[in-house]
């Protein structure tokens, strides 16, 4: 089986993300393993969050967006999860950045041996603030 045989859903919950969604969405849809469609849940933004979503669904881009008033990121991923096409679910916020192979390395780790259902790697928060810096940190730890 190759990696693109092994059909992979995208999951994202976002709420008030207008200044870093198209980073992960551009980041995402230029993996050297795309994935086979994006689920996002917007957890009811008050900004332009769900706007910027839907030029990528315009653009013709494989992304659905779930629109909630109160998903905090946990029920985010859920909802999105049960209403994704495909069995292997990736899984990432908004303000990360993946590198370019990361569905990739996980698509080639999936195969590695049969039985496998989980895997997993490590990601980096975008931080281009001291804010942001003490709210990665906080969530981390939280």
């Amino acid at each position: 089986m190759t990696h693109q045989e092994l059909k992979i859903s995208l999951i994202v919950p976002v709420r008030n993300e207008e200044n870093s969604i198209r980073a992960l969405l551009d980041h995402a849809l230029r993996q050297t393993r795309r994935p086979d469609e994006i689920v996002i849940t917007d957890g009811g933004s008050t900004d332009a969050t769900p706007q910027i979503i839907e030029e990528y669904i315009k653009r013709g881009e494989p992304i659905r967006l779930i629109r909630e008033r109160a998903a905090w990121p946990g029920r985010g991923r859920n909802l999105a999860a049960a209403q994704a096409s495909h069995e292997w679910l990736a899984f990432a916020d908004a303000g990360t950045c993946p590198a370019q192979d990361w569905l990739e390395t996980l698509a080639e780790k999936a195969k590695c041996a049969p039985g496998i259902t989980v895997v997993y790697g490590a990601w980096s928060p975008v931080t281009d603030s001291f804010f942001k810096e003490c709210a990665a940190i906080a969530y981390a730890y939280a």
